[in-house]
């Protein structure tokens, strides 16, 4: 695998990775989050997004180095969402650059004519919808009820993408979360052919 070294920043915190790109003939995986603090983590800038003060309302968290239960490897993340009203909505997105929003720059290094989905395993309370999106706006997503069992989820990317610009993304609102305050659990989020 070949290195590139890369600065993010993730809840306030600075990063220094060193980012793979897979050579051909290794299977494609480009990865979101795989365990707090990996060389191999991209989209670090979070976006806070929502019904009130744009999200900034305290009506979420996250944790990226939750080490209660994770899928796989030592952490995961941890987001709580408490709804503070009826028509309350909010959500992240993982973007490409803390100056990308709206979102409209492409996450150097996704290999879009090898990703052919984005893969993520999750468990928790309540239910949102998890997304992708590219340089036009243009969003896949899936509404997902979680469990408290991990279970793997994916979004096709579509053959005629050429960039993603939000590496993922999640939005819930006070129907999702059933009016009351919900917790969900993000492991292993990665681009894969």
């Amino acid at each position: 695998m070949k290195k590139a070294l890369r600065v993010l920043l993730l809840a306030g915190m600075v990063f220094i990775t060193t980012a793979g790109v897979a050579a051909a003939g290794e299977p494609y995986a480009f990865y979101v989050y795989d365990d707090y603090m990996a060389d191999i983590n991209h989209y670090g800038d979070i976006a806070y997004m929502g019904s009130h003060s744009n999200g900034a309302d305290g009506s979420m968290t996250i944790k990226p180095n939750c080490t209660e239960d994770p899928y796989s490897g030592d952490t995961c993340l941890e987001i709580s969402y408490n709804p503070k009203g009826t028509s309350h909505w909010a959500g992240m997105l993982w973007l490409s650059g803390n100056g990308n929003f709206p979102p409209n720059e492409p996450v150097e290094g996704v290999d879009t004519a090898r990703a052919r989905n984005l893969v993520f395993w999750a468990r928790g309370a309540g239910a949102t919808k998890f997304f992708i999106e590219n340089d036009t706006g243009r969003q896949v997503s899936k509404y997902v009820r979680m469990s408290g069992q991990w279970t793997q989820y994916a979004l096709e990317v579509p053959a005629d993408w050429e960039n993603v610009c939000v590496g993922f993304g999640w939005a819930s609102n006070y129907n999702d979360s059933d009016g009351k305050p919900m917790t969900f659990y993000l492991d292993e989020i990665l681009f894969t052919e």
